[in-house]
């Protein structure tokens, strides 16, 4: 059985989190060349370059660099095309992980899917806890310490913010792709009868709330206005005025 991660990374917001997200995922079990990851930036600049090199530092090439706006439809027909590339058979799995996406299994990864497999299940759901600084407050990300040490405290800001909190972790090479719902919160509706989902297993420690996420929430809540998506600009910029006003996530 093999396991393949991939993820698409904004090389804008995300670059101080890569070196903490791979070390992650190398200690779950996932070598090197099993990283499928796809560099996404604005515009060529220096973000770039360093998430080049971070990679570069832990043996992993990019299957892909992507220079441009951020378009839904982009960024799915990259994923679409990594799951070509994977090359994997019909007992192998991938694992889906944003950069602030940082899964933790009850089992070791191997013996969890492997489970999978035998008892016939397609997918693997997971609930996403946000971490916040000490204080409750948005700060920088660090090299070091660890990034559970920099953002230690738990909140449910998604709920607060009325997302779905469940996602999809991981699926067999075999499940269908189009059955991910949009951002892989669940299956689309259609496939739902025909998927069998091993509930609320993984723990997603959820690490957005550092310094660069006020910008990409304006930046996103441009992007979704000007195509349309009306209830996720205005999720976006109701979260800006809630943290405008108050300043911090509440933390007991």
């Amino acid at each position: 059985m093999r396991i393949c991660l991939y993820s698409t990374i904004s090389t804008d917001w995300d670059l101080a989190l890569i070196p903490h997200w791979i070390r992650h995922y190398h200690d779950l079990g996932i070598e090197p060349d099993k990283f499928f990851l796809v560099l996404h930036a604005r515009q060529q600049g220096t973000s770039l370059a360093q998430a080049r090199d971070l990679l570069t530092a832990h043996g992993i090439r990019p299957y892909a660099v992507w220079v441009g706006p951020f378009s839904s439809d982009e960024n799915y027909r990259y994923r679409r095309s990594m799951w070509k590339a994977c090359e994997l058979g019909p007992d192998d799995w991938f694992l889906i992980a944003d950069a602030d996406e940082f899964h933790e299994y009850p089992s070791p990864l191997n013996d969890l899917l492997a489970r999978c497999n035998e008892e016939h299940y397609d997918a693997v759901e997971g609930r996403l806890i946000d971490h916040v600084a000490p204080e409750g407050d948005i700060c920088p990300l660090s090299g070091s310490p660890g990034i559970f040490q920099q953002f230690p405290r738990t909140v449910e800001v998604t709920e607060m913010l009325g997302m779905n909190a469940s996602k999809i972790v991981a699926h067999r090479r075999t499940t269908f792709s189009g059955r991910l719902r949009r951002a892989n919160h669940g299956i689309d509706p259609e496939f739902a009868d025909s998927t069998r989902i091993l509930p609320k297993t993984c723990v997603i420690h959820h690490f957005k709330w550092h310094s660069r996420v006020i910008e990409k929430l304006r930046q996103r809540a441009d992007y979704y206005q000007c195509i349309g998506r009306t209830t996720d600009a205005a999720r976006n910029l109701r979260f800006l005025a809630w943290f405008a006003e108050h300043g911090k996530f509440p933390v007991q």
